[in-house]
């Protein structure tokens, strides 16, 4: 019916006009997540200027220089709390801090208590699956395994195969000393290769994990997606690679027959493999012309580690894993794609980025699309918010949608970004913009020069070993150390003496956000897990607890000790 006053030729252009003017369609980019494993900053070669043969990286550097690279990338300081606020959204505070076995359990608490991210968190790829997306991954989780609920298939990936542990031997896929640097309460006797229908079929002839990973990503993941059907793809390759133990191909291996020190030589010869990888990715998307619609997104969980047998080399940065310096948390980082705007592309962003953030800019993206270039935060935040975990009373998301401002260029050139002003690294440290504060002891305390090893000394030992030793560790004490990380990168300037009123700020504040540190009893490894991996899984590491028939068994897990249980009684949860 036509409005009163207004003719049919009249109502004809109004309606033409209101077409016009409606918002163009979203457009949803392929998400693609590329996660290295302590990669040193110094093993990359865009951070390489000395043309050093040790250092091949060319498909990682041709990323760089038809992206962005995000130059304040920052992580915590170890694995499984970093792949947790990835999957999370949250600062590791505020979900996990520690690198708890996978076979952690505590009775007491059946929504935090296990190894991970806690039961009713809403994870990266369930939020993606509700914007239309098909979720895909591939390697290492190391996010909790305790229950089907933590396992990838429990998050939210459609597709998966990869291992729960911090790491597992790269021909076998069983836990073994030099992967882990310990044994754990399975005696190292199961297998740690899954898939989300269960263990992986391990054949006699024994293939390179890294090789098996890359086959799933390109042939199950990229090459059979459906580019006729409206659902783009996330996909989440996360290596093993460059972790211990340091085991790789040996025809890769003889590339770097040059290099003496043994280790060094094996590390330099794994990172190239995982840079061949990359390259043969890419080049999967651009065959399936997905590039061009696509936002690749390449960073490691946490700096290289420079104790013996880790072998990376951060140079100039100082520390390495296990330490709140530069070396242990700023990390090689990258966005790349066909999405990157033609003006960025080569560029570098300086803006704070925290490894959480890739929550919120995936999901921004892939609610809003990449072709609106502004957009409510406010918005973002209602997007963003986890009603599970609210629920069950747990912090709520930390996310900042700071890669995609980082991307565009929209928070300038300076050290601090539009959106994030600082981060709550860890109950040790804080970053304000250019300002970066460091309380109490930090291992790993040791500058690097640009080759390995060199004239700072001997390696420092696996740091369970060097806590007991004392060496390489540096104290702040409660006053702490101060640093500008802009002006001096590599943290040699303690300015914690001449601006005491800012060190003093920064202290008050950190003292302030440490009260909503998220640090629940995720209680201990328990040999439940193995039983449930001997009989029910073949041999496999897997989800031990089916928490719907927790019951009365469960109730005698709080009052037997571990070392009591028996097969009759562990029926009783798997």
């Amino acid at each position: 019916m036509a409005m009163a006053g207004m003719g049919q030729g009249a109502l004809a252009v109004a309606k033409e006009n209101h077409r016009v003017l409606d918002p163009p369609k979203r457009r949803q980019p392929h998400l693609i997540l590329l996660l290295a494993d302590d990669f040193g900053w110094a093993n990359v070669g865009f951070h390489r200027s000395d043309g050093s043969k040790e250092v091949q990286t060319p498909n990682l550097d041709f990323l760089a220089s038809s992206g962005v690279i995000l130059d304040r990338f920052y992580t915590y300081k170890i694995c499984s709390p970093s792949r947790s606020s990835l999957q999370s959204g949250r600062l590791p505070v505020h979900v996990n801090t520690v690198n708890m076995a996978p076979e952690a359990f505590n009775p007491r608490d059946l929504v935090s208590g296990y190894s991970g991210i806690p039961r009713n968190m809403t994870c990266l790829a369930e939020k993606l699956k509700t914007e239309g997306y098909r979720t895909f991954a591939t390697g290492k989780w190391d996010a909790g395994m305790a229950t089907p609920r933590h396992t990838p298939k429990g998050r939210g990936y459609d597709d998966f195969l990869g291992y729960f542990h911090h790491a597992n031997n790269y021909w076998d896929y069983g836990l073994e000393l030099p992967a882990t640097g310990e044994i754990d309460v399975c005696g190292n006797q199961l297998l740690d290769i899954w898939t989300n229908k269960g263990p992986f079929e391990v054949r006699e002839k024994k293939v390179y994990e890294e090789e098996l990973f890359e086959l799933h990503t390109i042939e199950r993941g990229i090459l059979a997606h459906d580019t006729s059907s409206a659902k783009p793809l996330f996909l989440f390759h996360s290596f093993h690679l460059c972790h211990t133990p340091l085991q790789v191909p040996d025809q890769v291996l003889k590339l770097f027959s040059f290099i003496e020190h043994s280790k060094r030589r094996r590390y330099a010869a794994m990172a190239y493999h995982m840079d061949r990888t990359v390259g043969r990715i890419v080049d999967a998307l651009k065959s399936k012309r997905m590039y061009d619609e696509s936002l690749i997104l390449f960073f490691s969980d946490n700096g290289g580690p420079v104790y013996d047998p880790g072998s990376a080399n951060n140079w100039p940065l100082r520390g390495g894993k296990y330490s709140d310096f530069e070396g242990g948390i700023r990390v090689n980082a990258i966005a790349a794609g066909g999405i990157i705007p033609s003006s960025r592309r080569g560029s570098v962003s300086h803006d704070l980025i925290h490894i959480s953030d890739v929550y919120a800019t995936f999901i921004r993206l892939a609610h809003f699309g990449y072709n609106t270039p502004k957009i409510d935060q406010k918005e973002l935040a209602k997007v963003l918010h986890d009603r599970d975990a609210e629920s069950a009373n747990l912090p709520p998301v930390d996310a900042k949608d700071t890669v995609w401002q980082a991307i565009v260029g929209s928070g300038g050139d300076g050290p601090v970004g539009e959106i994030r002003a600082e981060i709550h690294i860890s109950t040790q440290c804080l970053i304000q913009g250019r300002y970066k504060l460091i309380v109490g002891r930090q291992g790993m305390d040791m500058h690097q020069g640009p080759y390995f090893p060199n004239s700072t000394g001997p390696q420092p030992l696996f740091p369970d070993i060097d806590i007991r030793k004392k060496a390489f560790y540096k104290d702040c004490g409660p006053a702490g150390c101060l640093f500008d990380v802009f002006a001096d990168p590599t943290e040699q300037i303690d300015l914690a003496s001449s601006v005491p009123q800012l060190r003093k700020q920064m202290l008050d504040r950190l003292a302030e956000l440490n009260k909503s540190e998220f640090a629940p009893n995720r209680g201990r490894p328990m040999r439940l897990a193995c039983h449930v991996g001997h009989f029910k899984w073949k041999g496999h590491y897997g989800p031990f607890l089916e928490l719907e028939s927790f019951g009365e068994a469960g109730q005698e897990l709080i009052e037997l000790d571990d070392e009591e249980l028996d097969g009759d009684r562990n029926s009783r949860l798997s």
